[in-house]
């Protein structure tokens, strides 16, 4: 057998290898990922390696301290845009 054909066969069988194996990869990903529905009240905790929903009365409280504060530091702020109107252009 010639070495050219040799290496010409070898390097089909590699990329035809190495494509299954990135399309198995890819396709077993996709079929991981799971829904999370996001529920008012409840947390949604990370830590185990998967999306699983908490609900408990100290995370309620911390959630609505947070929330009091965030509220208190945004009171008297007035957002606008930065697009100049018309009238302020400057010729």
């Amino acid at each position: 057998m010639k070495p050219r054909v040799l290496w010409t066969g070898l390097a089909v069988i590699a990329l035809t290898v190495a494509t299954v194996f990135f399309y198995r990869q890819h396709a077993s990903a996709k079929r991981a990922r799971r829904m999370t529905p996001i529920e008012d009240g409840k947390t949604i905790d990370f830590s185990p390696g998967k999306a699983v929903i908490r609900e408990s009365e100290k995370e309620t409280a911390i959630i609505g301290a947070s929330v009091k504060e965030m509220e208190a530091a945004a009171e008297g702020m007035i957002f606008g845009s930065k697009a100049k109107s018309p009238a302020q252009k400057t010729p």
